[in-house]
């Protein structure tokens, strides 16, 4: 969860939203991973699931988080959706099994 919470808020301070508190950025975070799952749900391909959600997105931060622009909630969801993603193949490669000890 870290792996998350801080980037997004170091970017949302970097593009000065005015919400940068504990609570606004995990609640942004627990909104945007209920709608990316929600939308996930309608579309099986998941590069235009991470499109969809990185527009989506945009409009969340800017509202939640008070960002100035549009702009700015764009590139706070980008980072959020990239540090998702990287959080999930370290954990995807933490709990990997290796084929050799599958069949020893």
């Amino acid at each position: 969860m870290a792996l998350i919470y801080f980037p997004t808020k170091y970017v949302a301070e970097y593009f000065g939203a005015e919400r940068t508190r504990f609570w606004a950025i995990l609640f942004s975070l627990i909104i945007n991973g209920f709608i990316t799952q929600a939308i996930g749900s309608f579309i099986d391909h998941k590069l235009i699931t991470f499109v969809v959600m990185l527009g989506i997105g945009g409009l969340l931060f800017q509202y939640i988080l008070s960002a100035a622009s549009y702009k700015q909630g764009f590139f706070i969801s980008l980072l959020s959706q990239v540090a998702i993603l990287v959080c999930f193949l370290v954990s995807a490669g933490t709990y990997s099994v290796e084929p050799s000890s599958i069949f020893s």
